[in-house]
């Protein structure tokens, strides 16, 4: 057994060794993945607070003409200037967010200029562990500890068997023109035994005990993990779906409520307040993608697949 046992336990080696680089792998693409859809949040998030400080720049100058034609307070139109340089703080905040994530995703992947939204496939849906792919790399480095660990038992179980030997011989004798054949069957076997076999046994099957409790903890451990990022993904699709179109709605409110104040049909507070509120929706609708995203690709990870298995 000397020589299979060895090819035996450099294959395991060889199998636990890769399983464990693709978990490191899997690990490292889900960090450049979180990194990249908080760049490209931040991104987003700088793209709004520029479009509200151009739109709030926009509201300050109508009120600074109405202001001057006497159609409107200077406590009305020092408001709206003031609402319109905040917003500019913001846009500045949201800038240096995004440039520091950058900063971040540059150690990763090396210099670029601006992010593509990635476009990112539904989420496979989860039913049991036999969902999971062969490949799994947990699966596969637990399995193979499994196996090796029952090839140990087999080893030591064939050696406290009883040794059976059989061997042939020709003899040739003057007297007789044919040879002679000779079979000879000899078996050894233990008679008394130290203890140490059995002590070794009972290690053994210890050791096996444990290798299959491990293997069955992973896999509960794995399907419970993966379906609670199932449902948070899909949690988060129904918000990000609700958001979405709660967001259209308050822009036409919006657009409808600056219409009206620029032909002095409504007050600066009432266009001051639908402004605001399509910033915090915007801001929800983009803060939700990226839980989305997130979400997914979490999701992903736990499922043991790579994470370009997403992209369109």
């Amino acid at each position: 057994f000397g020589d299979f046992h060895n090819i035996r336990q450099a294959n395991a080696n060889h199998l636990a060794s890769a399983s464990l680089r693709q978990t490191e792998r899997l690990e490292r693409e889900l960090a450049v993945g979180q990194i990249y859809l908080e760049c490209l949040f931040y991104q987003t998030a700088e793209n709004s607070a520029l479009e509200s400080h151009q739109v709030g720049t926009q509201i300050a100058e109508v009120a600074k003409k109405r202001f001057e034609k006497g159609l409107a307070s200077k406590d009305e139109y020092l408001k709206l200037r003031v609402d319109a340089e905040t917003s500019m703080v913001k846009y500045l905040s949201e800038k240096s967010k995004k440039e520091n994530c950058y900063s971040n995703l540059k150690y990763w992947v090396g210099n670029f200029f601006t992010l593509d939204k990635v476009n990112l496939k539904e989420a496979p849906e989860l039913q049991t562990i036999s969902s999971f792919p062969d490949e799994h790399p947990k699966l596969v480095y637990y399995r193979e500890v499994l196996g090796r660990e029952k090839f140990y038992s087999r080893v030591l179980l064939a050696r406290n068997l009883p040794q059976v030997d059989l061997e042939f011989s020709k003899e040739y004798s003057p007297a007789t023109a044919d040879p002679v054949n000779t079979w000879i069957i000899r078996g050894t076997w233990t008679l008394f035994d130290s203890g140490q076999n059995w002590y070794n046994t009972q290690i053994q099957n210890i050791e096996l005990e444990k290798a299959t409790e491990k293997l069955k903890s992973v896999e509960k451990s794995l399907l419970r993990d993966s379906e609670t990022l199932e449902r948070t993904y899909l949690n988060n699709l129904k918000l990000f779906k609700i958001l979405e179109g709660n967001l259209g709605q308050i822009k036409s409110t919006f657009r409808t409520s600056l219409n009206r104040y620029r032909a002095g049909a409504t007050t600066a507070n009432d266009v001051a307040l639908d402004q605001s509120r399509v910033i915090v929706a915007t801001y929800s609708l983009d803060d939700i993608w990226l839980q989305k995203q997130l979400s997914l690709i979490r999701y992903q990870i736990s499922l043991g697949k790579s994470l370009t298995e997403l992209l369109r």
